[in-house]
């Protein structure tokens, strides 16, 4: 629907530009440079510009890689030219009503339709940011789209203004012709006298008072200045004549009185011609000796005579074998003309196949080039598809670099605490050994200083041996505890450590095992698309081979048809001919038959007249003359069998018989068949 509007728009938009030129020479030569001159002009501008737009659009060859410009020429501009086009238009009838009517501008509808004009502006620039075109693969066009509800209020606010304007531009017409037509019954007089006063006085402005009294003084100067212009009296007269402004009723009563004229002056021709006429008739019945009726008679009969020797000629066996020539010649002429046709309309039904056929491999070649693009694009596609996967591949890969290099590091970070914690531990475990010797070297000596202090403390200092010794022993079992559980726990480390590694390494692989997947699943989505395109374009293909093979069994068929019919209509034609041939072989039979009897009839009195001459006239110089008479005769037989013979090739002729046709006729001799005989 769209599309229909966008074309009745421009149609409108033509028809717009023909008014609009129109109309801007009529106010060209009018000098009459107004708004309606400036609207007008823009008008057929914009609409000889819209129907380029269009040309363009339907007549181009679009691709799908030229869609932005189609965008702009279809959807942008086209949309700007039709509403410019209609606010040009609306514009020019505004100013046209305005015209006619000068008051009518400070009315409310007036106001109105002025701003709902100058809103087309706004109105154009949303319906272009609306607005679209798209580029139609099928048929290589560009088409425009318009949102409907655009298109709809388009329609309905340019009928509604174009309606009110032209009935306001109606009723200021008709208001204006009642208001000329009251005041010329009423002032027409006053009005004439007026004008010619105006005239008498601008006719002598034309030449300044200087030289007015150098005529008057004298009438033979002559002036040196170009643009002096002296009127004689009878031009003046002309002038002023012409310039009077008539009335209607004055414009009729001028026009009935020179129909009157005309009138008069013809009715005066038709009688002077009557009366010439009946003089003449007159003269011509008083100088004929021979009454009307008695040339009537005449002539009927000189016609039935001619008549008859028409047909007493036509008995004759030389022209009836010249009759038959020329029914021969005509059948044959007309025979060659229906083989000529037959070989036209079987070179138009070639010629025609041939431009199906041509149409045909136009349309396989560009479906074959369709299918190549296909491809092409197909092929790009998975090469692009391909890249992106290798690309995405290389990414991971790097990924995993990444990752397995800080696993690494972290890795080696840990081993390293390790090593630092257990060199650490055995610094401790040495450091304790040491504190213990050195703890119990202090002992030791505390002790042989006790022992040799307090003597008498010695079961107190042995108690107290005994509590150090277990003391000692107890901490030495708490720090071999220690140490094994400073080495277990080192172990679980480690232990830990290794399950890290572990788990890393099979996170690692199993990463590694996730991308091989998804580039798996990603080739083979892309060969199941490769294969349904693959199956899409085979199934595509084996449609339009489907479809050139019914086109080619339908031509086929047609073909089969047509010359079935051609020969049937052939069969017919000559049926039609050998049944003609044969009714006319019949025909010249029976009246030869009926000829032959007759000319035995007539031999058969001819001798009994020759006998009975003979027994008569036995006289030699009877007999010579009679002689005489019949060569006579027959040198008269022979002129007119020539002439007949003559007559029958003219006829010939203008029938457009060929030469060949013509050539047995003409080789024909007249009495040649009784002379044989």
């Amino acid at each position: 629907m769209v599309q229909a509007a966008g074309i009745a728009a421009s149609s409108v938009s033509f028809g717009t530009a023909l008014v609009a030129i129109c109309t801007a020479m009529t106010m060209i030569q009018e000098k009459k440079f107004t708004v309606m001159l400036g609207s007008i002009c823009c008008a057929s501008s914009c609409a000889t510009l819209a129907g380029i737009c269009v040309a363009v659009q339907w007549l181009y060859p679009w691709s799908p890689s030229q869609a932005l410009v189609c965008n702009i020429v279809a959807g942008k501009i086209s949309s700007i030219l039709y509403c410019s086009t209609v606010g040009s238009v609306l514009q020019f009838l505004y100013s046209r009503a305005m015209l006619v009517d000068e008051q009518a501008r400070s009315t409310t509808l007036m106001k109105v339709i002025q701003v709902g004009i100058v809103g087309v502006l706004p109105f154009a620039a949303f319906t272009a940011a609306v607005s679209r075109g798209h580029v139609d693969e099928t048929f290589g066009v560009c088409v425009s789209h318009y949102p409907v509800y655009v298109a709809v209020l388009f329609v309905l606010a340019t009928a509604t203004f174009s309606v009110l304007l032209i009935y306001k531009f109606t009723a200021s017409l008709r208001e204006h012709q009642a208001r000329l037509a009251t005041t010329d019954r009423k002032s027409g007089g006053v009005c004439r006298d007026r004008q010619r006063v105006d005239v008498d006085r601008h006719m002598a402005a034309i030449v300044p008072a200087s030289v007015l009294e150098k005529i008057r003084s004298d009438p033979k100067v002559v002036f040196a200045d170009s643009n002096t212009v002296v009127l004689s009296s009878d031009d003046l007269d002309r002038i002023k004549s012409s310039s009077v402004i008539l009335s209607v009723e004055d414009k009729l009563r001028l026009k009935q009185g020179a129909d009157d004229a005309r009138l008069s002056r013809q009715t005066k021709a038709r009688e002077r011609k009557q009366r010439m006429l009946e003089l003449e008739a007159a003269r011509k019945a008083q100088t004929a000796t021979t009454s009307s009726i008695d040339l009537e008679d005449m002539e009927a009969r000189e016609a039935l005579l001619r008549k008859g020797r028409a047909a007493a000629d036509e008995q004759h066996d030389d022209v009836k074998r010249m009759n038959q020539m020329v029914l021969y010649a005509k059948c044959v002429t007309i025979r060659d003309k229906q083989v000529q046709q037959t070989k036209q309309m079987e070179a138009e039904r070639a010629e025609q196949e041939k431009l199906l056929d041509m149409m045909m491999e136009y349309e396989r070649q560009k479906a074959i080039q369709r299918q190549r693009e296909t491809d092409r694009k197909t092929v790009q596609e998975r090469k692009k598809g391909a890249r992106t996967i290798v690309e995405q591949m290389a990414e991971r890969e790097r990924i995993r670099e990444r990752e397995r290099a800080l696993k690494a590091q972290q890795g080696a970070q840990l081993l390293q605490q390790a090593l630092e914690r257990e060199k650490q531990a055995e610094q401790d475990k040495i450091r304790k050994a040491k504190d213990g010797v050195a703890l119990l070297a202090t002992i030791v000596a505390a002790n042989q200083e006790q022992m040799r202090q307090k003597q008498r403390q010695k079961q107190a200092d042995q108690e107290e041996d005994r509590r150090i010794a277990a003391y000692i022993k107890e901490k030495e079992r708490r720090d071999m505890e220690r140490d094994e559980q400073q080495r277990r726990i080192e172990e679980a480390k480690e232990r830990e450590r290794n399950k890290i590694r572990e788990a890393q390494m099979k996170a690692n692989d199993h990463q590694a095992e996730i991308d091989a997947l998804r580039a798996r699943r990603a080739q083979e989505e892309t060969d199941r698309k490769w294969r349904n395109q693959q199956a899409a374009n085979a199934r595509a293909q084996a449609k339009i081979q489907a479809e050139l093979a019914a086109a080619r069994d339908l031509q086929r068929m047609e073909k089969e048809r047509k010359m079935i019919e051609q020969a049937h209509m052939e069969r017919e034609q000559f049926q039609a001919m050998i049944s003609m041939f044969k009714e006319q072989e019949r025909s010249d039979k029976d009246k030869e038959a009926a000829e032959k009897k007759k000319r035995a009839e007539y031999a058969r009195v001819l001798h009994e007249q020759i006998a009975d001459l003979e027994a008569r006239r036995m006289d030699r110089a009877k007999v010579i003359d009679m002689g005489e008479q019949t060569r006579r005769e027959d040198g008269a037989e022979r002129k007119k069998l020539e002439s007949i013979r003559q007559a029958k090739l003219a006829e010939l002729q203008k029938a457009g018989v060929p030469p060949k046709y013509q050539a047995e006729l003409k080789r024909f001799k007249v009495l040649q068949s009784h002379a044989m005989s």
